[in-house]
């Protein structure tokens, strides 16, 4: 199950960040989240198996990748609207880049995915 936390910018500052990891650790969000809930719960079209790790988000979309490079497991990145709360976008990437998504983020306005065994990759 994937669950959506976004928190408010005021956890960066010093004072805030310990206590607010401190509440983390300990299954608490203290109130510092704006926004909770399960992607499943609103597109079915999200799978709750996927094998994912870093995401990054960028004008209110949030890039997911998932997948091993596998054929069981293959390389897509999810694109999930903040905002609206939906999927904008599912690409397979299996055949492009048949490793394992790793991590993202922008640079330059351009994706560019960590991967495992195929270094970075950038993105058009």
């Amino acid at each position: 199950m994937c669950v959506i936390i976004i928190l408010t910018s005021h956890i960066t500052k010093m004072g805030f960040k310990s206590r607010w990891l401190s509440g983390l650790l300990n299954g608490r969000l203290d109130g510092f989240a704006l926004d909770n809930y399960c992607i499943q719960d609103l597109d079915s079209r999200f799978p709750c198996n996927h094998i994912g790790q870093g995401a990054c988000i960028i004008k209110n979309q949030m890039f997911i990748p998932v997948g091993l490079g596998t054929e069981q497991h293959p390389s897509i990145i999810y694109v999930w609207n903040l905002q609206r709360k939906c999927l904008d976008n599912i690409q397979n990437f299996q055949s492009q880049v048949p490793h394992e998504f790793e991590d993202c983020d922008f640079y330059n306005h351009k994706l560019i995915m960590q991967t495992n065994g195929g270094g970075a990759v950038r993105f058009k």
